[in-house]
């Protein structure tokens, strides 16, 4: 069998991260027209189209992370996560089908299944920023492709936001303590590590930004093709814009502190409206305690993922 030439697409890490951004579209796609499905007709055939299109999406990420390590050789490490996170979604399959015929339709989005397909999308999208950012491991032995490393991040976020369960697409469920310490939990990492992803100061507001169009999106392509309303999205923009602004002065913990107070703050009124159930003086104070300990928490694992991007930028 000949050898691969370096110029070969198979060996370029940005055609291969390309095709693994469509692929990860595609799932995050499918997952919402499923949960709308679900809503819609109840539990239908694991072959249902929606499930269609979240396993064909999972097929074509490891296609894409096969052709990378087959063109990388055993040399380096590079494409690993990006592969393992695909396996384990597929693992996750014959697990949600079992679960199924056991306990009947999910009345969760935590079902352990579930939570195992998202955390394969998770850790699939982020072995994929780690090979192409400015300061991951060069997929192919390639340049940095900040550009799509940026949108596989707004991806990311937007799959670790899907683990807010009915949060997420149930709007009359927002409500105090759980729901903003989750998304504070969830979000902050993402925003503070792309700092060091992308090189840029603002990339967590950027991120915050590209996740509210896509959520958005999602919600409208759903409900426009006849199936429920998926709910409007955690208003995360200001609170990414705080913590962006406090990291400049401050700490990532403080920053991601900061992200808890703002998001409790600024999503309150939408998450009042949409759940009619007004917070006490004690929601309040125990919700901001709570969701600031939950940001700095986060912020700390993506200070962290930042100074390992950091690192590998300077013996690169």
């Amino acid at each position: 069998m000949p050898e691969v030439s370096v110029g070969s697409p198979l060996r370029s890490g940005r055609v291969l991260a390309g095709v693994a951004l469509g692929a990860y579209a595609l799932q995050l796609a499918g997952v919402y027209w499923d949960v709308g499905w679900h809503h819609a007709r109840g539990r239908e055939a694991f072959w249902s189209p929606p499930h269609l299109t979240i396993y064909a999406g999972v097929t074509l990420a490891l296609l894409a992370a096969a052709l990378g390590m087959l063109g990388e050789g055993r040399r380096s490490g590079t494409y690993r996560p990006a592969t393992l996170g695909p396996l384990i979604q597929l693992a996750a399959a014959p697990v949600d089908e079992l679960w199924h015929r056991i306990f009947g339709q999910d009345v969760s989005i935590w079902s352990p299944p579930h939570l195992l397909g998202i955390l394969g999308g998770v850790v699939g999208i982020l072995g994929w920023i780690l090979a192409v950012s400015p300061g991951g491991g060069r997929a192919g032995g390639g340049e940095a492709s900040p550009g799509i490393a940026g949108a596989l991040a707004v991806l990311l976020l937007a799959g670790a936001l899907f683990a807010l369960g009915e949060y997420d697409h149930d709007e009359a469920s927002r409500g105090p303590w759980l729901y903003p310490t989750l998304t504070s939990l969830l979000a902050p990492w993402i925003l503070v590590a792309g700092r060091g992803w992308l090189g840029r100061r603002w990339a967590g507001t950027a991120i915050a930004v590209g996740y509210t169009a896509v959520r958005w999106a999602l919600a409208g392509a759903v409900w426009a093709g006849g199936l429920p309303w998926m709910g409007a999205p955690p208003f995360i923009v200001v609170a990414a814009y705080v913590a962006d602004r406090v990291m400049l002065r401050a700490g990532a913990g403080l920053a991601g502190a900061a992200f808890g107070i703002a998001f409790t703050i600024t999503d309150h009124p939408l998450a009042v409206h949409l759940s009619g159930r007004p917070w006490g003086a004690g929601a309040w104070v125990g919700t901001l305690l709570a969701a600031a300990a939950a940001g700095w928490a986060s912020a700390r694992l993506g200070r962290w993922l930042e100074e390992d991007s950091r690192r590998r930028t300077a013996c690169g």
